[in-house]
């Protein structure tokens, strides 16, 4: 997208002058005359210009030809054109002419300009073909990629289908299709779809150049190009020969249409086409005069006309129509052509037979219908290169022009520059050319400057240059050293500007869409917490001035995937975080300080547990392995991203992608030691952080640390159950998994939970109370005052809820 770049336009140019006519600073042209027009003149039309094996072209144009440029007679108005072939001074071009006489020959003068030293491509292929073509295809592309392009700029493009061989090879004008098929049935086909066939109800014409092979010709039915659905309703049209039966021999080739939902046809054929054609490029043109008459020519020459019943208009069955298909019928692949087809034309008006006739002797022999001129060298100085040595002009600093310029005949004498501003500056020279000329000024307001520059030769002849050039009050810097660092939960990115003077605020970009706008504020960083856990983004940083925007280089991170994360949290509470899960302690919810670390399992770094469909795994233990003993709840908070509809959760070391309605399948569990996952909690919100990302928040309480994660999909096993873990527990045996009993609470609705322990005596030994709901509690065994308890049974006393819903269930404790 935008890099390095300054929005603002600051520098362009407006135009180059010459003292008479001649194409922009192009160096070299020639001369192109061609032929008359047949019968009368005609408009806007496109005329083949081949030149093979030109020595100029070879040596002085680029070796694509996309510097090439036609114009008029009068050397600067530009003509549209299309390249179809190009290599090594052979050129096949295709050339809007908007007026081709057929009296005055000098009128029918254009020039070429070629320079290998001009960029970009100057083809405008789809306006050489005026507004009434449907569809051009020169079919030079190769079958085997499945598409052939529509010149016509409709996007009417043709794709290969069918069965048989289908090649490309040399054609009448490049390359061609060659179909081969010693049958009639299941050949190979190019399909142009419906997108011609609504548009020719009316007038039409279609013209293509066929060479049939000789091989069965005229017992097989062959089809070069139709329009029309399934024979018992036909509508549409055929070049070709359907009407051989079984044993028979027909030459004639016929151009025929069938009116809307009925069986009456109106054609004309071309007699003993196929004994008098095969293995012979012969073009065939096609007329639909709706109303009036249906024509066929071969080679320009009219061969049949019917005006017996011509319909109005063709109306195509909609609910059956094929399209428009090359090489066979159009509702099948039936009837294939044998031989080769190029040049293929569909135009929705009736062509005359003067446009006809002079196609065809364009076409025909495209080097003899134009004559080429010898080389004329540009006779003006050119200015190749007039720009700032900078993207920014600042007032009251200096800017230097640089200029190069050349002429090809005659000598350089002067190079004068206007800077707009009253003031100029000449250098004198007496050379052929002037290579990184350096013209300094210091404008001394902020506005906008015309700034021209003079070129003149011994010759009398000079070239005038113009350019525009904003100069600025001051000079908007970018940002660097851009730093996209792995924070605990997403990615801090920091950069750097010289200086901050002036900005108005920066917009932040990742993934080339706009992430988030800030204040010019120090220090200079944005911290991203949407993100996806093993994933890497690019982000840029545009600076927004008064007067222009400044983008910076693109920056990559790298995916983020840290996996583990410590941290001292002591009595007055805090947070532990990564990518998608926090841990929060409240104040007052822990005896004494803790280092507390927080690991991903779904990674390479650490196994995950592979029982049930557990995903985001995470371990919450302390550095010392101790019990940790609470005062208040903990709440465990997982951060689920959302992005483009598609639930992301971590497995192992990959990330699996969910639909939007897996939300309400996703719980909150925790991993028991012995082999199973008790739901913990399944309540979630969704925050919409930018378009196409948002995240599914789902928090639960607890009072203990150990291995949770988010399965997908409830575990109704336990459902509504109260389950124990460690009924027998041993807290000084020094076995850690005998420190603590755990009893899993059924308590999606997080409602209150109070707790009391009493021992085998009645005598109340601990209790403890959460408003806010708990779902998992562990005892170690101490008392009230931290004291550990005597063995024995103990029974806990477990209310949930406004209404009581109560547990009691026992434990031993031994020590």
């Amino acid at each position: 997208m935008f890099k390095n770049r300054v929005r603002l336009l600051c520098i362009f140019i407006l135009f180059q002058h010459f003292s008479y006519s001649w194409y922009s600073n192009y160096r070299y042209r020639k001369p192109l005359t061609n032929r008359m027009a047949c019968i009368s003149d005609l408009t806007n039309f496109p005329v083949c210009i081949m030149i093979s094996n030109n020595a100029d072209l070879a040596g002085k144009a680029s070796n694509n030809g996309y510097d090439l440029v036609f114009t008029r007679q009068d050397g600067s108005s530009r003509l549209s054109h299309e390249i179809e072939y190009y290599d090594s001074g052979t050129v096949i071009a295709w050339v809007s002419i908007p007026l081709l006489s057929a009296t005055e020959i000098s009128s029918n003068i254009i020039y070429l300009y070629y320079d290998k030293y001009q960029p970009g491509n100057r083809q405008d292929a789809q306006n050489v073909w005026n507004t009434d073509h449907e569809g051009v295809y020169h079919l030079n592309e190769n079958p085997d990629s499945g598409l052939m392009t529509d010149s016509s700029g409709r996007q009417n493009n043709g794709t290969v289908g069918g069965n048989g061989m289908l090649k490309r090879v040399p054609g009448k004008i490049g390359f061609c299709c060659e179909w081969t098929n010693n049958a009639e049935d299941n050949g190979q086909y190019i399909d142009l779809g419906t997108g011609i066939t609504n548009n020719l109800n009316n007038d039409f014409t279609i013209s293509h150049w066929v060479l049939p092979d000789n091989n069965n010709s005229g017992t097989f039915a062959r089809v070069s190009i139709s329009a029309f659905v399934n024979p018992g309703v036909r509508n549409g049209w055929y070049f070709g020969n359907i009407s051989i039966s079984s044993g028979t021999t027909n030459h004639d080739y016929s151009f025929y249409t069938y009116e809307t939902y009925g069986d009456d046809t109106d054609g004309v054929k071309c007699q003993s086409f196929w004994s008098n054609s095969s293995n012979n490029w012969v073009q065939v043109v096609g007329v639909f005069d709706a109303g009036s008459s249906i024509s066929l020519y071969t080679n320009g020459v009219l061969v049949g006309a019917d005006s017996t019943d011509v319909p109005a208009w063709l109306q195509y069955n909609t609910t059956e129509n094929k399209g428009i298909r090359i090489g066979t019928r159009a509702e099948s692949a039936n009837d294939s052509w044998d031989g080769l087809i190029d040049e293929v034309r569909i135009s929705h008006t009736a062509h005359s037979a003067g446009w006809i006739l002079t196609s065809y002797s364009n076409q025909a022999s495209p080097v003899q219908f134009i004559s080429l001129g010898s080389e004329e060298l540009n006779p003006h100085p050119i200015i190749s290169r007039f720009v700032p040595d900078t993207a920014l002009a600042v007032k009251n600093s200096d800017t230097v022009l640089n200029a190069d310029a050349e002429i090809l005949i005659g000598t350089l004498t002067n190079l004068t520059v206007n800077f707009g501003d009253s003031l100029s500056l000449a250098v004198a020279c007496s050379q052929t050319s002037v290579n990184d000329l350096a013209f300094t000024h210091s404008f001394r307001e902020a506005s906008n400057y015309i700034i021209t520059l003079t070129v003149y030769a011994d010759t009398g002849k000079n070239t005038t240059n113009t350019i525009m050039l904003s100069v600025l009050p001051y000079l908007p810097h970018n940002t660097y050293n851009i730093n996209p660092a792995h924070a605990d939960e997403g990615i801090l990115l920091s950069w750097q500007i010289c200086s901050s003077a002036n900005i108005q605020h920066y917009n932040i970009y990742r993934n080339n869409e706009f992430l988030a706008s800030i204040n010019n504020t120090s220090p200079a960083e944005y911290y991203d917490k949407m993100i996806v856990y093993g994933l890497g983004y690019q982000y840029y940083i545009e600076t927004v001035y008064g007067i222009c925007s400044v983008f910076s280089a693109t920056n990559n991170s790298r995916p983020h995937d840290q996996h583990v994360i410590k941290k001292i949290i002591g009595t007055g509470g805090g947070e532990i975080a990564n990518v998608f899960s926090k841990l929060v302690i409240p104040a007052d919810a822990m005896y004494e300080a803790k280092e507390i670390i927080l690991s991903v399992l779904s990674n390479e770094c650490l196994p995950v547990i592979k029982n049930g469909d557990v995903y985001n795994q995470i371990r919450l233990l302390t550095a010392d392995g101790s019990f940790i003993q609470t005062k208040k709840n903990f709440t465990l908070l997982y951060k689920i991203p959302v992005v483009n509809d598609s639930v992301i959760l971590r497995s192992e070391n990959v990330n699996r992608y969910l639909p939007p309605g897996t939300k309400e399948q996703l719980v909150l569990v925790k991993w028991d030691n012995s082999g199973t996952w008790h739901d913990i909690a399944n309540n979630y919100i969704v925050e919409k952080s930018s378009p196409g990302f948002s995240v599914i928040k789902i928090s639960g309480n607890i009072n203990t640390f150990g291995t949770f994660g988010i399965r997908h999909g409830t575990d109704n096993s336990s459902a509504g159950n109260l389950l124990v873990q460690n009924r027998i527990f041993a807290p000084a045996s020094g076995y850690i998994n005998l420190r603590e009993t755990s009893v899993f609470i059924p308590n999606f609705n997080n409602e209150a939970v109070n707790i009391k322990i009493f021992n085998q005596n009645g005598c109340l030994v601990y209790t403890c109370s959460y408003p806010d709901g708990i779902s998992y509690f562990s005892w170690d065994g101490k008392d009230k005052n931290g004291t550990l308890a005597a063995s024995g049974l103990y029974i806990m006393s477990i209310l949930v809820g406004n209404n009581f819903k109560k547990y009691s269930p026992n434990v031993f404790l031994l020590k």
